[in-house]
């Protein structure tokens, strides 16, 4: 049997473009609206599950390319677990700000991988 090669990039680049606008989104109402305490709770907790969504697909998906591609894919996986945390930290009213210190430790390795791969160039 035949074994086809399905390539995922086009869809997690359109994932990243999608949770770049929700994010947006979510970073109005929280930050600058100034709308009440309900609403920002009722957008956070409804926000979370796309977040918890995408993130397990993100982790899963990162997981089996980092063991099935001969790249590096982890970068992937990175971003599911950031937005896992980022939903669980909204889902349960968690203070994000505090989530968002462990979210910048995980970009290290994402920084450590462009710093390579520009000085091969």
């Amino acid at each position: 049997m035949p074994v086809s090669l399905v390539d995922p990039l086009d869809l997690w680049l359109m994932l990243l473009g999608t949770s770049l606008l929700v994010v947006a989104y979510w970073v109005y109402p929280n930050y600058i609206s100034g709308r009440p305490e309900d609403y920002k709770r009722s957008v956070n907790r409804n926000l979370a599950f796309f977040f918890l969504l995408l993130g397990l697909y993100a982790f899963i998906t990162g997981l089996r390319a980092t063991f099935t591609w001969p790249p590096d894919a982890d970068p992937w996986a990175v971003f599911g677990v950031a937005m896992l945390l980022l939903g669980v930290s909204l889902l349960f009213g968690f203070n994000p700000v505090g989530v968002s210190y462990g979210l910048a430790a995980l970009g290290f390795p994402i920084l450590v991988y462009g710093i390579a791969i520009y000085s091969k160039v």
